[in-house]
């Protein structure tokens, strides 16, 4: 069994979002992942969580609305969830 981690950070300003999710890195395992909602894609996030062994997909909802899937890069339950959810 999976578990979501939800995040939203649509009220947020730069750099609260950036900061709260290198914050909940490390309570991700095998088993979970952050989901983050965002304003925006948060692009300069991306090679931050690279550098920490971590992956994103992301999928634009409407103008203003992302969602941000992030997950451990050894998490393969968690990546196939998320591709189901893209």
């Amino acid at each position: 069994m999976l578990f979501e981690i939800p995040f939203d950070a649509r009220d947020l300003e730069a750099p609260l979002p950036m900061q709260e999710v290198l914050r909940m890195l490390p309570d991700l395992d095998e088993k979970s992942y952050i989901k983050m909602i965002h304003r925006q894609e948060p692009s300069l996030l991306f090679g931050m969580l690279k550098k920490r062994a971590c992956k994103v997909e992301s999928k634009q909802i409407e103008s203003e609305l992302w969602y941000i899937y992030i997950y451990k890069e050894h998490a393969l339950k968690a990546q196939e969830a998320i591709q189901k959810l893209l």
